[in-house]
């Protein structure tokens, strides 16, 4: 097989280096999802044994390339990192790509590769396809706080479902991950009523937040978020594009601050598992064992590190607000409003 050059195409929100390059025109050359790749890039960065997937499917910090459904391009990112920001990589640099080993990962994408409908026929009801659900573990009063999926962008075709939750839950403000003052202006003539509304009265808090969980600027924009959105009115409801991977970060966040136990955490961020794929420890165990310890558990285990004993995750969560600016003051101001 051939080596094939192409140029990247741009550097997405989340530091990933985008591929000029369609999978369908990976595939007509040769390259299929749970193939390994190698990457040599114009500025000197080289990746070896790189999977391609159509998921985040690697240990975090691990390279992945991932064709995500909905999406026109594949992207090269640390899974939960930022790869442009650390590797110097830029838009228009040119890439060579060359096959490591064919189907070198293909076990993991058969087992993992996972897709969902934006169909909201193909699901038990409106409000697993919006993976809309109330979040109170721990200490966290029961009508506080929501998770769900966007209820402005409609690539994922969620925002009527969600915004009817919204609605049927009196949710007053949004603390949107994934949008910028600019992408709700964008969306504003195509919101569902009730979304607008939120938008209309100033209750949207856009972060535009990457997955690079646990650097600097990610903590920073975060805690902003929340010193914002403790100014608007409750309930709120967390949010990025799918509700899944930002959102579930958030919420073990959030959780974890209030003194929710490790089941707990886990239960609630695998719901989404559940919502969008149909996997549950009792009718799919290996998948589901597989995104449990990729995700939940790995950050729970980084918050765990910060009890002396082992047995709380509050000090952790505590830590990494305080470390992203959040004051004493304010995360005794953000624990009495969701108590």
């Amino acid at each position: 097989m051939k080596n094939v050059n192409c140029k990247i195409r741009d550097i997405d929100e989340f530091g990933g280096a985008v591929l000029d390059l369609t999978p369908s025109e990976l595939a007509e050359l040769g390259f299929e999802l749970g193939d390994t790749l190698d990457f040599h890039f114009s500025n000197g960065t080289i990746l070896e044994k790189v999977p391609y997937y159509n998921g985040y499917y690697t240990e975090l910090g691990v390279p992945v390339l991932v064709a995500y459904p909905g999406y026109t391009y594949p992207t090269i990112n640390l899974n939960g990192g930022n790869f442009t920001h650390q590797s110097g990589v830029r838009s228009r640099d040119s890439v060579t790509i060359i096959m490591h080993e064919k189907g070198g990962k293909k076990d993991v994408m058969d087992l993992r590769g996972v897709v969902y409908s934006n169909d909201p026929e193909d699901y038990r009801t409106l409000d697993q396809f919006a993976n809309a659900r109330m979040f109170c573990p721990g200490k966290i009063a029961p009508g506080k706080l929501y998770r769900c999926a966007s209820p402005f962008d409609r690539i994922m075709n969620r925002p009527d479902a969600v915004s009817a939750f919204l609605e049927n839950n009196s949710v007053r403000s949004t603390l949107s991950l994934s949008e910028s003052d600019n992408t709700l202006k964008l969306s504003y003539a195509d919101m569902p009523s009730y979304s607008k509304k939120i938008y209309e009265s100033g209750c949207a808090v856009p972060l535009r937040m990457g997955a690079d969980y646990f650097s600097e600027a990610f903590r920073e924009k975060l805690v902003s978020g929340l010193c914002r959105i403790m100014e608007k009115p409750l309930p709120w409801a967390i949010h990025c594009l799918e509700g899944k991977d930002r959102t579930g970060f958030v919420c073990v966040v959030l959780g974890a601050f209030m003194d929710a136990g490790h089941q707990e955490l886990v239960d609630d961020f695998m719901v989404t598992y559940d919502n969008y794929y149909g996997i549950t420890e009792a009718s799919d165990s290996f998948r589901y064992n597989g995104f449990r310890n990729t995700f939940v558990e790995k950050y729970l285990c980084i918050f765990r590190e910060a009890d002396p004993d082992g047995q709380s995750f509050r000090k952790g969560a505590e830590d990494y607000l305080r470390s992203g600016g959040m004051s004493d003051a304010q995360m005794e101001k953000l624990r009495d409003l969701i108590s």
